[in-house]
């Protein structure tokens, strides 16, 4: 149908179509391609300038904290207690601090795996700093003392 109207129409008709076709074109690609650039190259500086602040301010909050000194939050830990938590049926649990913040504490018929336990916590990790032992063969019960430091 278009072929058929094309070739019907005159010299002055096609040149008309196709300068339209072309004017539509035109504004399309200007409106997709063109307008959108130009925007960004118009508004470049003003962007330019508030990133430029920006950086400005967070460079000077960097030297601000570089000049701080180091401010540790304390905390304040809790003496780990063995007898509260070990003691149990037939089993005996003793603490006794000493002047320089070491505890000693003192097992007796203490269930293993409560032990196990215990011992595996971050907390008593950090204060534990030796421990002497023996395991009943029979029972699986462990005797023997251990050494924490109290950290505070």
């Amino acid at each position: 149908m278009l072929t058929r109207y094309w070739n019907s129409a005159s010299a002055r008709e096609r040149l008309m179509l196709a300068v339209m076709v072309l004017f539509v074109c035109g504004a399309l690609l200007f409106a997709v391609l063109v307008r959108p650039a130009w925007r960004l190259v118009r508004d470049a500086p003003a962007t330019l300038q508030t990133l430029d602040a920006k950086v400005l301010a967070m460079r000077a909050q960097a030297a601000q904290l570089r000049a701080a000194p180091a401010a540790l939050p304390t905390v304040a830990t809790q003496p780990v207690s063995a007898e509260r938590e070990l003691s149990g049926p037939g089993a005996t649990v003793s603490e006794a601090r000493d002047s320089s913040g070491a505890t000693t504490v003192t097992l007796k018929n203490v269930d293993g795996a409560k032990l196990g336990a215990w011992l595996a916590r971050p907390d008593v990790q950090k204060q534990l700093q030796r421990v002497s032992v023996t395991r009943d063969a029979t029972s699986g019960r462990i005797s023997g003392s251990m050494v924490l430091s109290l950290t505070n």
